[in-house]
């Protein structure tokens, strides 16, 4: 969230647009750190829960704040799938044109104190992408690439249209200027629950909360309030972050807990521990076109994720205290993507794989729920194998890269040194998995039918 930018007069600035400051607080950027927000402590260390500032609901910017926009509803109404419009969409949109405006913008004292440069891999060189290329990372950054080029292409006209029938002075929105406010988007919104609509999230900017840097010993937290505003109050712990001046002491926050690929997606950095770091590991579904079309209906029935987050098996903690490698979705689509009616190795492993829409059978047994799937003779070894095969190569070909380009960004060859070595101890985890039988995830919640004729 932070950067190296250090705006004069924001809090003041804040103070005028409503907020509310309940303590000495400064932005600043010390001689040894990066800018950041500040509380001086000259009568003592704030006591946990003592309020430090406010955002008032008025000054959140989420989408009902950017859809107030006419520019900003004209292009989102342009965007059809699979490109519809986002919160981070038209929060982007919104951050863009506005900035375009410049002295006009109420947001003005906002905008102009935000980051000149993009944050996160939407912002790598082209060095960066290359040595990326092909890890998970890698590969959403060019997705979201070819994802905003879409949308700018649907929305050109739109804002060239805008421009000439704006009256007062107002500059042209390009590709990088939405690309540069989509990643403040991601790398600085948080969620917010939506008021008066229970179990619904809503994306929001919220300034200068988005100016506090993480800390997985956070000296303070936020707290959404039953109005939509949101307090920010003390915590336990204060940290330096190398100001010279002791009578300050930084305001930082936890930005929750993320992968690797995830921290340096967004932000463009990664933590120095991380004990929530996981592998994206993407399952890829093979066979005919009848069979894949089966599978993907039986994903999409059961609810399971293409994508299956890995976690490291040295340090796999969900904040509860629990460790499991695979969990029992993470098995189903494993076993799914492993099934496979063109492959021989599939053939030699389980027998035959045929298509019976929409269920299928193997060896001349009906699968028909995902508890006879996870049973499927010689599947769970297959599918493990299979894994495992996927990882080693990923990790080798991590460690290949990191040979390859030596120029790459220290943040990049950080998350492909660190990713070699998660990547290798999932494998060996994986394979001790298999090693050592089924187990319990098997037998776990009741069976789940998939719609269709009855078993036969």
């Amino acid at each position: 969230m932070a950067s190296t930018d250090a705006p004069d007069g924001f809090v003041a600035a804040f103070a005028a647009a409503g907020g509310v400051v309940a303590a000495d607080l400064h932005v600043r950027c010390p001689a040894r750190g990066v800018r950041g927000v500040f509380v001086r402590r000259a009568a003592g260390v704030p006591r946990p829960g003592t309020p430090l500032f406010r955002v008032p609901a008025h000054m959140a910017i989420t989408v009902d704040t950017a859809m107030r926009s006419d520019i900003v509803r004209r292009c989102c109404a342009l965007l059809d799938a699979p490109d519809v419009a986002s919160d981070a969409v038209a929060l982007a949109l919104f951050i863009a044109t506005e900035r375009a405006i410049g002295r006009a913008s109420p947001w003005r004292w906002y905008i102009e104190a935000l980051p000149r440069a993009g944050a996160g891999a939407l912002f790598f060189g082209d060095s960066d992408l290359a040595a990326l290329r092909g890890t998970p990372l890698g590969v959403a950054a060019e997705a979201k690439e070819r994802q905003l080029q879409r949308h700018f292409g649907c929305m050109a006209a739109a804002l060239e249209q805008w421009l000439l029938e704006y009256r007062g002075s107002c500059r042209a929105v390009s590709f990088e200027d939405y690309k540069w406010a989509y990643s403040m988007v991601l790398s600085r919104s948080v969620s917010l629950p939506s008021p008066g609509q229970p179990g619904c999230d809503l994306q929001a900017l919220l300034p200068l909360f988005d100016m506090a840097n993480h800390s997985s010993t956070p000296s303070a937290h936020w707290i959404p309030e039953p109005d939509g505003s949101v307090s920010i109050c003390a915590g336990d712990m204060f940290i330096p972050n190398g100001t010279d001046d002791p009578t300050m002491a930084e305001i930082c926050v936890s930005y929750g807990r993320k992968p690797n690929t995830e921290w340096l997606y967004e932000y463009g950095f990664i933590p120095t521990t991380n004990g929530s770091d996981a592998w994206p590991y993407l399952a890829h579904l093979s066979g005919s076109p009848q069979l894949v079309h089966i599978k993907t209906m039986w994903m999409h029935e059961l609810g399971l994720p293409r994508q299956v987050l890995i976690a490291d098996p040295d340090g796999c903690d969900d904040g509860t205290g629990e460790r499991e490698l695979l969990p029992r979705s993470a098995l189903l689509t494993l076993s799914l993507a492993a099934l496979d009616d063109t492959s021989d190795a599939c053939t030699r492993a389980v027998g035959d794989v045929r298509p019976d829409h929409p269920y299928f059978s193997v060896a001349d047994i009906l699968v028909d729920d995902d508890d006879k799937l996870l049973n499927v003779p010689g599947l769970r070894a297959l599918s493990l194998d299979t894994c495992g095969a996927d990882l080693s190569e990923a990790a080798a070909s991590m460690r290949a890269a990191l040979g390859e380009f030596p120029c790459a960004r220290q943040p990049v060859r950080a998350y492909l040194a660190g990713g070699a070595a998660l990547t290798a101890r999932i494998a060996a985890a994986v394979s001790a998995l298999r090693a050592s039988g089924p187990s319990s995830p098997v037998a776990d919640p009741a069976p789940v039918s998939l719609p269709g004729p009855p078993t036969r």
